[in-house]
């Protein structure tokens, strides 16, 4: 019910983006989330002439009196891999009604060093928030400590629902809300982050870097619109309190791919040492397998000597 069309590559998409394979609902501490493309089958063109052009209604009349006091009113997008989850992303851009927004997006690999060089996990793969990385093993960490405390959590995780148990309302206000809160007081203490939740970053993660700017509608453009609102609005103004343009496209193709390697390791030290010796002493190694071919020999000259001395 909150999208109200879209268009890709100008065609109308609305019945395809509302199925099953394009749109899924996630339910996360942050309430209900819609996922487009959760499966990673929709493809697209880079460029203007490919862009997903979203149309969102948010009803101000459902928010409540305290609600429409809040600074910001609307939605939260957030532009991530498939497999990945809204609930274990921190971070999200605001959209509020009577404006669109263009988001620019280009696509980031990066591959981190493994262990015993670098600090990243490669040791498990996917956890119960989709792909493990650093902010879905904080967010299990957070549910597995819910569930030793309580047996339950606010929200099961969405990539392994059925190994986690919701809390009732008794549950929460008898337990949960204070082991949360305890565990939040501990994750928030620098000197016990690690502690509590040994969370490194992936070896492998999968990025987007969005640039979003945004607009006022035009009245033109509102009153062209009026007919795509839901039954009960039929005004102008209706679409410039309630509506939201969201346009995304991808800047190129191309993907920016991020490697991370030792900077200074044996082979380096090897070099400078090498380096040194030539420099103040004119050696080479050819220089150093001559000394140690020296050294050898006159060692072995005086096992020689004695052996004879003895013997004689």
């Amino acid at each position: 019910e909150a999208v109200v069309s879209t268009q890709s590559t100008g065609n109308d998409c609305t019945p395809d983006l509302q199925s099953e394979k394009s749109m899924e609902r996630e339910l996360s501490m942050r309430g209900n989330c819609y996922r487009i493309n959760p499966k990673g089958q929709l493809m697209g063109k880079g460029g203007d002439y490919g862009k997903l052009s979203i149309k969102l209604f948010s009803d101000l009349n459902e928010y409540s009196a305290t609600g429409k006091k809040l600074a910001q009113v609307g939605y939260s997008v957030q532009f991530h891999d498939h497999e990945q989850y809204s609930g274990a992303i921190p971070n999200s851009y605001w959209m509020s009604p009577g404006l669109i927004y263009k988001a620019d997006l280009s696509l980031t690999r990066e591959t981190r060093l493994t262990p015993p060089a670098g600090r990243c996990n490669d040791t498990v793969l996917y956890n119960s928030y989709g792909r493990n990385e650093e902010n879905s093993c904080l967010a299990q960490c957070r549910d597995d400590a819910m569930m030793r405390a309580c047996g339950c959590v606010l929200v099961p995780p969405p990539y392994d629902p059925t190994s986690y148990t919701p809390c009732t309302l008794q549950q929460w206000s008898e337990c949960g809300l204070t082991a949360y809160n305890g565990w939040y007081q501990d994750y928030v203490d620098v000197s016990r982050t690690e502690e509590m939740c040994y969370c490194y970053p992936s070896c492998r993660e999968v990025f987007y870097t969005v640039s979003m700017s945004s607009s006022l509608l035009s009245r033109f453009y509102a009153r062209d619109h009026v007919q795509f609102l839901p039954k009960g609005y039929n005004g102008t103004n209706d679409v410039l309190n309630n509506l939201v343009v969201l346009d995304i496209l991808f800047v190129n193709t191309q993907e920016l791919e991020i490697e991370q390697v030792v900077a200074y390791g044996w082979t380096n030290f090897l070099g400078d040492v090498g380096g040194v010796l030539g420099l103040f002493l004119g050696a080479s190694a050819f220089s150093l397998i001559e000394f140690f071919f020296f050294v050898g020999h006159l060692f072995w000259t005086y096992v020689l000597c004695i052996w004879r001395e003895e013997h004689q």
